[in-house]
C-alpha cells in the first residue's frame, strides 16, 4: 500500500473516532449550557480539518511494532490529534494569528461571538484546555501517557525559545535547529511514533533507535517545508494570510540565511554600496512588522529568493527527507509499511499545505 492510500484510510478511521467522541461530549455537555456546546462543536470542526499526520504516525508505529488491536491504536491516534488541536489553539493565541485551517483561529471565533478580544482569548484558552483533557482521556494508558508528557514538555520549551526575541547575531542555524528539535520533532513525530510503539509493547532497543532517527530527520524536513510555506505558500491552500511568518518574525533558515547573505555582501563592499546597506537595514526592519503591506511582503520574498536562501532551505529539507528514508529498513521488514514510511518522507517536502 502506498502512502496516499494509507493516509486516506487512516484519516477516515480517525475522523470516525473523532465523530464518535464529540457526539458523546455534546450529549454530556447539554446541562452545562449553550457556550459549552459551542466550544465542543468548534473544537470538533478544528480536529476534523487536519491532515492527521500525527494520528497516522501512531497507527504506523503501532503496526510496525506488531500491534494487532487497530481500534485501540485509532483511539490513541484520535487523542493525539485532539492534543495537536490544543497546541494549535494555544499557538495562535501566542502568535496573535487570526486564521487557522482556512477559518478564524479559535480565539477569533469567540471574539466574534462575544464582541470582545479578551473574551475571545479567554474562551480560546478554555477550548485549548478542554482539548488537552479530552486528549488525555482518549490516550488513557499510563504507559503511553509517559512519552506523551515527556514530548509535550519539550514542545513547551521549544515554544518558549521560539517566542523569545533575540538579537540578530544570536539567531543562527544551531539555534534554529534547537527550536525545531524541541518544538516540531518532539511533538509532531517523536510523540506519535513513541506512543504507537509503547502501545504495541515495543521493547527492542534497535527498533526504538531507528524510530527516533526517522523522527528526527522527518521532523526537521517537515518544519523546514512548513517555514517555506509560511512565506511562499498560497493563502487559500495553507489557510493563512500570505507571508504570515514574515509578520510574526519567525526564526527560520530562510530568514537567517537571507540576513547572513545580505550582511556578507554588505561587508564585502565595506559599506561603499548604499544599496547593499539599504537592503540589509530594510530587511531587518520589515521582519516582524505586524502591518506588512503586499508590496513589502513581495519585496521580502524577492530578496529571500535572490539571496539563494529559498533554494538552500529546499535542499536541506530534501537532505533530511533522504536521511529519514535511510532509517526505514531498521524500523520494519514489512515492505508495505516501508512504502508508507518512505512515501511520508517524500510527502512532507512536496506538500503545499
Amino acid at each position: 500500500m502506498d502512502f496516499k492510500s494509507y493516509l486516506k484510510i487512516a484519516q477516515k478511521e480517525i475522523n470516525r473516532e473523532l465523530d464518535k467522541i464529540f457526539k458523546a461530549k455534546l450529549v454530556e455537555s447539554e446541562k452545562a449550557g449553550q457556550i459549552s456546546q459551542e466550544m465542543i462543536q468548534r473544537l470538533w470542526q478544528l480536529c476534523l480539518k487536519g491532515k492527521k499526520i500525527r494520528g497516522i504516525l501512531v497507527k504506523l508505529a503501532y503496526q510496525s511494532c506488531g500491534g494487532r488491536d487497530i481500534n485501540q491504536a485509532i483511539q490513541v491516534a484520535a487523542g493525539v490529534e485532539v492534543l495537536h488541536a490544543s497546541m494549535l489553539i494555544f499557538d495562535d493565541i501566542m502568535d496573535q494569528d487570526d486564521q487557522r485551517r482556512g477559518q478564524p483561529a479559535m480565539h477569533k471565533q469567540f471574539e466574534q461571538i462575544g464582541g470582545d478580544s479578551w473574551y475571545g482569548v479567554g474562551l480560546g484558552i478554555n477550548v485549548g484546555v478542554l482539548a488537552l483533557v479530552l486528549a488525555y482521556e482518549l490516550i488513557e494508558s499510563e504507559t503511553v501517557l509517559k512519552p506523551v508528557f515527556k514530548y509535550c514538555q519539550q514542545t513547551v520549551y521549544g515554544q518558549a525559545l521560539d517566542l523569545t526575541v533575540l538579537p540578530w547575531e544570536q539567531v543562527n542555524r544551531a539555534m534554529i535547529k534547537k527550536i525545531h528539535h524541541y518544538k516540531t520533532v518532539s511533538y509532531t513525530v517523536l510523540l506519535p511514533l513513541m506512543a504507537g510503539a509503547v502501545l504495541a509493547g515495543e521493547t527492542d532497543a534497535s527498533r526504538l533507535r531507528a524510530l527516533k532517527s526517522y523522527a528526527q530527520a522527518l521532523g526537521l524536513a517537515f518544519q523546514i517545508q512548513d517555514d517555506i510555506l509560511g512565506v511562499f505558500g498560497e493563502p487559500k491552500i495553507i489557510g493563512k494570510p500570505a507571508g504570515a511568518d514574515l509578520r510574526e518574525g519567525k526564526k527560520t533558515h530562510l530568514i537567517v540565511d537571507t540576513a547572513s547573505k545580505l550582511q556578507c555582501f554588505r561587508r564585502k563592499l565595506r559599506h561603499s554600496d548604499g544599496q547593499a546597506n539599504s537592503n540589509f537595514q530594510k530587511f531587518k526592519s520589515l521582519i516582524g512588522k505586524k502591518d506588512l503591506t503586499k508590496k513589502e511582503t513581495d519585496w521580502l520574498r524577492k530578496i529571500i529568493k535572490t539571496s539563494g536562501a529559498l533554494d538552500k532551505s529546499v535542499k536541506i529539507a530534501n537532505q533530511w527527507s533522504v536521511k529519514a528514508k535511510q532509517a526505514v529498513s531498521q524500523i520494519t521488514a514489512d515492505k508495505e509499511l516501508q512504502k508508507v514510511y518512505i512515501g511520508l518522507a517524500d510527502f512532507v517536502v512536496k506538500r503545499e499545505v
